[in-house]
């Protein structure tokens, strides 16, 4: 989609986790903080070849992988730059009525369907193209 429609589609990523998951919560902080150092895409990948909760000591373990700084990694794993972000994200999804992940927008109304298919058209009636 991101290639069809360059200056149309915008790829929007806003962690999501079950708030009775701290292992989740955790998780989606580390992701956070990994952003920040740009290394998003690098430490995600890594993030879901993990089976079950993840501990810190696998978010360190992914960070050092991934080539983050982890002293900036750590504190700002725990920093209030963070988790205001995880906040706002959290309460953007609660405010749109996000039940599951992955949910994909277009045009801020929630897609039924996850059929890229069914994305594209939504678009394409969105944006009349």
């Amino acid at each position: 989609m991101l290639d069809e429609y360059p200056d149309t589609v915008e790829l929007v990523i806003k962690p999501f986790p079950p708030t009775d998951s701290q292992s989740s919560i955790l998780a989606a902080a580390a992701v956070l903080a990994a952003h920040a150092q740009g290394r998003f895409w690098e430490f995600r990948d890594q993030l879901f070849q993990i089976e079950g909760p993840v501990s810190t000591t696998d978010l360190h373990d992914i960070a050092k992988q991934v080539s983050i700084d982890r002293t900036r990694f750590s504190r700002d794993l725990s920093s209030t730059d963070v988790q205001r972000l995880l906040t706002r994200s959290l309460n953007d999804g609660i405010n749109q009525s996000v039940r599951t992940t992955p949910t994909v927008f277009v045009n801020q109304t929630p897609m039924a369907s996850l059929r890229i298919d069914d994305i594209r058209q939504a678009i394409r009636q969105a944006t009349g193209k």
